[in-house]
């Protein structure tokens, strides 16, 4: 298979030759490609049903939509599909590209805790948005996921009014639920570091909205280290 486009190109101009457009990407580039390649055409109808399209565009940028888990997905109960945004082009424009890429992790708890009964344990598995054929360095993508985990995990629990300004504080009612985990699933050992330390470096500096925050990270097909991690087995 070809390699993705080079990063930053928002295109795939480069990919293999082929030429899918300012802003589009050909499946197989992408998670959300590998998605319906096993959901099949019983996803389509699903996410045709949640979400009609309209001129075009089925789900903005940051936003998100559950369908169901189907077709050679049901070992999971529901998918969310949510659109990252391209890596900017123009450093002054990745300080907005962080709020919408955190902004997709926070509309898809929102959205799936909106499906599942209000107390009900969410175990979300999430891979690393952005990072990949959306052209985002490894490091820019977990710093921006690791900031939106706790408004992630509190609209999940359904404790605080979602927001999509990744990073900014969680009042503390929101420190004490246990109701949603969030699992990163990766590629590779250095993305795994990388979500890792962009970790650690958000417990030291906002500790208070982190505790009780429930988090692992581990490359996909491996377990995770210590284990505790059911949400993608």
């Amino acid at each position: 298979c070809p390699q993705p486009p080079s990063r930053g190109t928002g295109s795939s101009a480069s990919w293999g030759g082929m030429e899918a457009g300012s802003g589009m990407l050909y499946p197989t580039q992408v998670v959300d490609g590998v998605v319906h390649r096993l959901g099949g055409a019983a996803l389509r109808q699903a996410l045709a049903a949640a979400a009609p399209e309209s001129g075009g565009v089925r789900c903005d940028v940051g936003a998100a939509v559950v369908t169901p888990a189907v077709g050679a997905l049901t070992e999971f109960d529901l998918i969310a599909h949510t659109p990252p945004p391209f890596w900017p082009d123009r450093a002054w424009q990745q300080a907005e590209w962080a709020l919408q890429l955190g902004g997709c992790y926070v509309a898809s708890a929102a959205a799936l805790r909106r499906v599942i009964a209000t107390g009900a344990p969410l175990r979300i598995a999430a891979p690393l948005l952005g990072a990949g054929a959306a052209g985002a360095p490894v490091g820019a993508a977990a710093r921006a996921a690791a900031a939106a985990v706790p408004l992630a995990l509190s609209a999940a629990a359904q404790l605080v009014p979602v927001s999509a300004s990744a990073g900014a504080s969680v009042p503390p009612a929101a420190r004490a639920s246990a109701a949603a985990t969030i699992c990163f699933v990766l590629q590779d050992q250095g993305a795994c570091e990388a979500m890792q330390e962009a970790i650690t470096e958000q417990r030291r500096q906002h500790s208070t909205a982190w505790q009780h925050i429930h988090v692992h990270v581990h490359v996909h097909n491996t377990p995770v280290v210590g284990g505790g991690c059911d949400c993608c087995a």
